[in-house]
């Protein structure tokens, strides 16, 4: 598609794959030509599910410069993404936590943790909504972190120096074997921290035991 219109570019942002479009409209009709196409897949940071945002923007970077080769009047640029995801900004609007995916596992059964505290009814009404683990207001329930800080710098030296916000004084509702196991994993001593993924294990399933009995 060549073009001496203006050309409006759009990067969509899809589940497992994205890509820079060209559009113009020339005389009431609009034609897509796709410059740029690249692989969108979460990774797995330890224990969890995040997006690879990095990556992303290099690849949307790509996409840009490609279009800018190619069309001389790029008017707009728009982006369209995840409809429930979302990223967590400093006051400096720079990162200040992981980039999680909706596919996260630590979404799961945060549905029924908010209906506990406010009714269905009453979030429907606010929000219009199916009843769905990956939605936001859901992924924020689950999305407690155990340092908060205005900046990387902040972030960083609480994690170094201070200690961490106890599990049960997020959700009082855990038993205290869970946070006893948290506690020992977030040890700022590296001696007195669990010295494998083993030994982690084998308290978990005392913890489980004693919930059990």
């Amino acid at each position: 598609m060549t073009s001496d219109s203006p050309v409006h570019l759009a990067v969509d942002l899809g589940a497992s794959s994205g890509r820079v479009i060209a559009g113009v409209l020339r005389d009431g009709k609009l034609s897509l030509e796709s410059v740029h196409r690249f692989e969108n897949d979460p990774v797995r940071v330890q224990e969890s599910l995040q997006w690879d945002v990095v990556g992303l923007w290099r690849e949307i970077q790509e996409g840009l410069r490609l279009a800018a080769a190619k069309y001389t009047d790029i008017a707009s640029v728009g982006v369209d993404t995840w409809g429930v995801d979302y990223v967590l900004l400093n006051k400096n609007d720079q990162l200040a936590g992981p980039v999680y995916c909706y596919r996260d596992s630590r979404n799961v059964g945060m549905v029924d943790e908010a209906c506990k505290t406010v009714p269905r009814s009453e979030i429907f009404a606010a929000t219009g909504l199916q009843f769905m683990d990956i939605n936001t207001l859901y992924q924020l329930l689950a999305g407690q972190l155990p340092f908060r800080a205005d900046s990387m710098a902040t972030l960083m030296y609480k994690i170094a120096n201070e200690e961490h916000i106890p599990l049960r004084a997020a959700r009082p509702e855990l038993p205290v074997c869970l946070e006893t196991v948290v506690d020992r994993a977030l040890c700022k001593n590296a001696a007195e921290r669990y010295q494998s993924g083993a030994e982690m294990a084998l308290d978990l399933r005392d913890c489980r035991a004693i919930l059990a009995a």
